[in-house]
């Protein structure tokens, strides 16, 4: 067998199909138990209030994680509404925080879009979203992995939180704010249908007071997928340094805004595509979108 090297480690990411079913999969509640007892294929395969074919999506991205030698480490809930998955791949020495999206039944998720994402503000459930990260940074896995790498996924306001938690870890690098983990200056993102973080990430990167001005928005390693543009996709100015618009049946046959944007839509688009081509980005059937582009599309709609 030929030895795996840190270089081959650290050049290794996971594939975006592994990141649509974190994405997917966070949806899913997890518990204590079931993590610990590794019974989690259980409770996803009877959870009876999913209506089927989403019940049937969720247990192929779990079964497909599992195969690919996945793990869940833990779910994190915090008071904010905010809700994060952590994913481990012990032999490629991954770690994933993937951040759950807005739920009608969690009402303080719906209220971080009307008065977080839709106001271009940041909340308690983005420094939430940091701290867990953050916690993670003492967790015994990188004392044990030598060469661990960092990332961060998720759909909709979860991909807001994980591309914010890019800028923030990648802000106090920068400014030296903080002792972490070398693997946090190179943490990246690849995200779901997000509705857009660039504009918060200037407001924060330029506030008056700074002592060190800096320019992390350009630097940032952000992936960004897409299904057929609409309102939440196209809500603000993305922070992706590379875009692509998902294409295909399950996303060209999608009607309106909730259906066009869920995740459930996304995964089957990213299905799709993965049975011709299981290792993007790029990939036949995802059509490149430049940011400035989709940037076009957000000012046709008069959203800036």
């Amino acid at each position: 067998m030929q030895d795996v090297t840190g270089k081959d480690l650290l050049g290794r990411r996971p594939t975006t199909f592994d990141y649509a079913c974190m994405s997917l999969l966070t949806y899913r509640d997890m518990d204590e138990d079931d993590i610990r007892q590794d019974t989690i294929s259980d409770a996803i395969e009877n959870d009876t209030r999913l209506p089927a074919e989403k019940l049937k999506l969720s247990v192929d991205a779990w079964h497909r994680l599992r195969h690919a030698g996945w793990e869940v480490l833990e779910q994190c809930r915090c008071d904010s509404g905010m809700i994060c998955t952590v994913f481990f791949h012990s032999e490629r020495q991954q770690l994933v925080f993937s951040y759950r999206g807005t739920q009608p039944s969690n009402i303080k998720s719906v209220k971080a879009d009307i008065f977080h994402v839709m106001r271009d503000r940041a909340g308690i459930i983005n420094d939430d979203a940091v701290s867990i990260a953050k916690r993670y940074a003492k967790h015994r896995v990188f004392e044990k992995y030598k060469f661990l790498q960092v990332s961060t996924t998720g759909h909709s306001l979860g991909a807001w939180e994980a591309e914010l938690v890019v800028f923030q870890l990648k802000l106090e690098f920068a400014m030296h704010l903080r002792e972490l983990p070398g693997a946090y200056a190179r943490i990246w993102a690849v995200t779901f249908e997000s509705p857009g973080s660039r504009s918060l990430m200037e407001s924060k990167e330029n506030r008056p007071g700074m002592l060190h001005k800096t320019n992390i928005v350009d630097t940032l390693d952000i992936t960004a997928y897409m299904s057929k543009p609409n309102y939440i996709n196209t809500f603000n100015r993305q922070a992706a340094t590379c875009l692509y618009q998902i294409t295909g049946e399950a996303i060209g046959s999608a009607r309106g805004t909730i259906q066009v944007h869920d995740m459930a839509t996304v995964y089957a688009g990213m299905q799709e595509v993965a049975h011709r081509a299981p290792h993007p980005p790029p990939l036949p059937g995802l059509a490149l979108s430049p940011v400035g582009l989709w940037t076009d599309v957000v000012q046709r709609t008069g959203r800036h």
